[in-house]
């Protein structure tokens, strides 16, 4: 009887050691070359997203995109959890209404992501989305009380300039009768819609975090995500044909492996080193563009996009200088 008692409360303090582990996710030791190894998984991973949803998009709507990626993805997380010990109770938030409001935020950055995909060539995309960590550098001082620094006003102003150029450089090269001049789509405002949600959403993730453990964030996300897009999507629903099941469990997994290997890449590296390595999507991005869907690169996007990663530099290099500065 008493052994069976013990017994009892061993395997509950596994439980929560093993729910309490999950959700901290201690971090390990660093380790440059695990860092680059997850950071060339995810960098692989969102390639296989933005192929898959190109594919996927030609069967359905940006919406049932959203769908079809989030529903695989709570599938597979749900599988995890029972896998790893890990119960749902643990995942309980202690501000769920700024969890539910950050995950809406997200939601409308990830559908107009999707959106965006189907409308604009790959290195317009990439690079606005990309202009979101400048977003994040000259709000987080006012809103979450970060230094605000010379080298984050510069990469804002520069990144800035950068998306302008993209933005409404296409319009003024048609405006001025220029031949060969690229259209302008809806879809380059949707991806810089995007890289605004995306920006309030990391920062509300950062807030979240002070209380609330990573796997409950993801978890309500998900389900958010699920939820929202069923709703919003349910009157042109339908079940997808078979040949295009691939793609978009293609599209579901890669997405979920992105960002768990973007994760770990930063597990086991500072931001300053794993962000140069993610900078890497946009070309890759723009060769996949050219190769495989036969998209322009005209030089207003190019010269946008070198703005906007050198935005990009500007800050991770700030970031660096102040961090060795705290570090003495």
């Amino acid at each position: 009887m008493g052994n069976d008692k013990l017994a009892t409360q061993a395997k509950a303090a596994a439980q929560a050691a093993a729910n309490g582990a999950a959700q901290q996710g201690g971090r390990p030791a660093p380790d440059l070359w695990k860092a680059i190894f997850w950071a060339m998984v995810a960098l692989l991973s969102f390639t296989v997203t933005a192929v898959s949803g190109r594919e996927a998009g030609k069967h359905m709507s940006a919406m049932h995109m959203v769908f079809f990626r989030n529903a695989i993805s709570l599938a597979i997380l749900l599988v995890a959890f029972r896998y790893l010990g890990v119960s749902l109770a643990s995942l309980k938030s202690q501000q769920p209404w700024l969890q539910w409001g950050r995950a809406l935020i997200h939601f409308c950055g990830q559908w107009s992501w999707m959106a965006a995909l189907l409308m604009i060539p790959l290195i317009e995309l990439m690079a606005l989305e990309f202009t979101f960590p400048l977003i994040v550098a000259l709000l987080a001082p006012f809103l979450l009380g970060e230094q605000l620094t010379r080298a984050r006003i510069i990469a804002a102003v520069v990144g800035f300039i950068g998306t302008l150029t993209i933005i409404l450089g296409p319009l003024l090269l048609q405006r001025s009768g220029v031949a060969g001049a690229p259209s302008f789509n809806v879809g380059t405002l949707l991806a810089a819609l995007c890289a605004v949600c995306f920006a309030f959403n990391l920062m509300g993730t950062r807030y979240l975090t002070r209380k609330d453990g990573p796997l409950t964030i993801l978890m309500f996300m998900t389900v958010n995500h699920t939820i929202l897009a069923f709703v919003l999507g349910f009157s042109t629903m339908k079940m997808p044909a078979l040949a295009h099941v691939p793609w978009i469990i293609l599209l579901g997994v890669s997405s979920l492996v992105a960002h768990f290997a973007l994760a770990r890449a930063l597990a086991y590296a500072d931001a300053v080193v794993v962000a140069p390595m993610d900078f890497l999507r946009i070309p890759l991005m723009a060769g996949l563009g050219v190769l495989v869907y036969q998209e322009p690169l005209h030089m207003i996007a190019i010269v946008g996009t070198v703005l906007v990663l050198g935005g990009n530099v500007v800050n991770v290099w700030g970031e660096r200088n102040a961090m060795m500065a705290r570090r003495g």
